[in-house]
């Protein structure tokens, strides 16, 4: 009988993301009747998590055998372990000349020591890992492979990768099974423009792929990647094909929570705040998570279950999920988050935060404190601020999460660019609105609803006008080039244009198309300014990534401070290379509140830290709208995250249709 072999090295213990992808994928495998054997840590412990039968513990639905010494997060790991180096200047990438330049021959022999030690410590690793595959699998494969056997490595680094090709040299019967490795990491730092000056790193982890595959050209191995973002870092290497495998989410964040009874909907019943993405409004061609594809439709859906709709008359209460840690953000963006939002929302009891933080002092620091105005005490029956600790038991989490009105998510733009945030995922899972960075993985799940959504208003606004390129003033710095090509730069030499408004076009939609670069990266800031003949203005600023459907890029402003000249700034989002694109427009409309226009659908993607206050406000004002959309994007996200879609892909009926994973 074909076995399915779960390995993740770094599964220590139960609990945490190592912990919950193993368990989402032995548990669809123990569904879908295979015999699972999963390797851990040999540190892990094996014991029940839960009472919930719906729920089985680890050890009752899989054969759980602790083997591997070592975790894949080393610090010798060009892939794994980058936060404990520096790559341009790591002690293997300095030159002849630059080790004959040193003053001080102690200086040479501590960095040739150290150089030593690197190499010594990543061959340790590497053998140990052979070592390892070779006691489990002889233990648990005690006469050979068969043909049909699926292995999945869920983790690896460049060192787990030379350590499996030795074992596999060593066992022929290995060729007989299929090796299933996914790549997490960040082969490069930042986004696109920042990797060609990453050649370095580049060239090491090549030459670590092309060492092992020589061992083992006639084997049959699957790499996988965890986001498009990371599968067009790994295609760099040139050395193999990646895919980017369905991501599992537990499936204690399914929709079914969020369902209701089977009931017709009449459109014009639905929530006035909702009306924009009535089923379907907010649905996808394509996006970079390739949640399948949907045919969209210009009324609501009126024979299915319908998402639920909660009434908000009361607090909507917003998460901050996960520790606040550097690359997720920090207390002090929080912190003015809070003081921005005080007056209007937390003192009147609108909006309540919930946070995770830390039960004890670490290292020496205070547990997380955001600090309320004086006299605050007792302003609201619930508490602002509602501490929770980190991290919570599985239970304490899920309810967590799905006791949320919506989420806030501080995480890093561009540690996150091509990295998953699993949180995101449950979010979105059991259909809660969320708030995310611009220019980063996280943005990139919400920009194809944010399009659909504009596309929608479009249609349902009050006619317009259009404002062509060639009708707009702009600077003759920098002139729109031949066949109205707008290009631009960050700060330097960014695009300008303006033109004139009524005091009634209140609703201004930016259109556009990429001219360059074509490919995901790089993205438009565009700050719209409305100014009065007095001199006043108001700006609003968001930041626009490339469409992978059809139709143009867009976004959408609210222009009601009653001026007459709307004024554009176009610049690079986060790059200082020249970007540029074409087919410029604004569409300007007359609506009769455009108070009551929701802005975006699912969530809001934030331009920078100033901007998450003014995001928070557009979910709080239009959260029937968002929990709407969100909730009926849920179903269509959870399909494309379900476990068993992870299994079949490893298992066989998803390898024919990786081409289009």
């Amino acid at each position: 009988m074909a076995r399915l072999y779960i390995i993740d090295q770094s599964l220590c213990k139960p609990g945490g993301h190592h912990f919950d992808y193993v368990n989402c994928v032995a548990r669809a495998a123990h569904l879908d009747s295979h015999e699972t054997i999963v390797a851990t840590n040999r540190r892990f412990v094996s014991r029940r998590q839960t009472k919930n039968d719906a729920e089985l513990p680890l050890h009752t639905i899989a054969k759980v055998v602790p083997s591997f010494r070592n975790s894949t997060y080393q610090k010798v790991s060009w892939l794994a372990g980058l936060r404990h180096l520096k790559r341009a200047t790591s002690i293997e990438d300095l030159s002849v000349e630059e080790h004959a330049s040193r003053l001080f021959s102690m200086q040479r022999f501590l960095r040739r020591r150290r150089t030593k030690l690197f190499r010594k410590q990543r061959r340790k690793v590497i053998a140990q890992f052979a070592c390892d595959c070779s006691r489990f699998f002889g233990a648990a494969v005690p006469e050979k492979f068969e043909r049909g056997d699926q292995i999945f490595f869920t983790t690896v680094s460049e060192l787990e990768l030379m350590g499996l090709a030795i074992y596999l040299a060593s066992n022929p019967s290995s060729r007989l099974a299929t090796w299933h490795l996914q790549f997490h990491f960040n082969l490069f730092d930042g986004r696109t423009p920042e990797f060609e000056s990453q050649s370095a790193v580049q060239r090491k982890v090549r030459g670590c792929f092309l060492a092992a595959l020589s061992r083992i050209p006639d084997h049959n191995l699957m790499f996988y990647c965890t986001s498009e973002e990371l599968v067009e870092q790994y295609s760099r290497l040139n050395v193999a094909d990646f895919w980017r495998l369905p991501y599992p989410v537990n499936q204690r964040f399914s929709p079914e929570g969020n369902r209701i009874e089977t009931r017709t909907v009449d459109a014009a019943k639905i929530p006035a705040k909702a009306f924009a993405t009535s089923s379907n409004a907010a649905g996808l061609t394509h996006d970079p998570e390739n949640v399948d594809s949907f045919e969209t439709s210009e009324r609501a859906t009126t024979s299915s279950v319908l998402p639920r709709i909660t009434s908000h008359s009361g607090t909507a209460r917003m998460v901050v999920p996960g520790e606040l840690r550097r690359e997720k953000g920090s207390a002090v963006h929080l912190q003015g988050v809070i003081d921005g939002l005080w007056d209007e929302y937390l003192s009147t009891g609108r909006l309540q935060v919930a946070v995770q933080r830390p039960n004890r002092k670490m290292l020496g620091r205070q547990k997380l404190e955001l600090t309320l105005p004086e006299g605050s005490h007792g302003v609201t029956d619930a508490p602002v601020i509602d501490y929770l600790r980190h991290p919570l038991s599985e239970e304490q989490y899920c309810r967590f999460i799905r006791g949320a009105d919506f989420g806030l998510l501080l995480h890093d733009s561009r540690a996150y660019y091509s990295r998953r945030a699993g949180v995101l995922g449950e979010l979105l899972s059991c259909g809660k609105p969320v708030i995310v960075p611009a220019g980063c993985w996280l943005a990139h799940q919400l920009q194809e609803p944010q399009f659909r959504h504009v596309d929608r208003m479009m249609r349902q606004l009050p006619s317009g006008r259009k404002v062509e390129l060639r009708e707009m003033s702009f600077d003759s710095d920098n002139a729109p080039l031949s066949g109205g090509i707008v290009s631009f730069d960050r700060q330097r030499h960014p695009f300008r244009a303006d033109c004139a408004k009524s005091p009634d076009e209140n609703i201004v939609i930016v259109s556009f198309d990429w001219q360059h670069p074509q490919s995901r990266g790089v993205d438009a800031r565009i700050h719209c300014t409305e100014s009065t003949a007095d001199g006043s203005q108001q700006t609003s600023t968001q930041v626009v990534g490339h469409r992978f459907s059809a139709g143009k890029c867009h976004v959408m402003f609210r222009v009601d401070f009653g001026g007459n000249k709307i004024g554009l700034e176009i610049e690079n989002a986060f790059d200082d290379s020249t970007a540029s694109i074409r087919n410029l427009s604004m569409d300007l409309f007359q609506a009769d509140n455009p108070r009551q226009v929701p802005l975006g659908a699912i969530g809001m993607i934030y331009a920078d830290r100033d901007s998450i206050q003014d995001c928070v406000a557009e979910l709080v004002e239009h959260l029937d709208h968002y929990q709407f959309s969100a909730q009926d994007y849920s179903q269509r996200w959870w399909n494309a995250h379900d476990p068993k879609r992870t299994l079949d892909y490893l298992v066989g009926s998803g390898n024919a249709n990786l081409s289009v994973a």
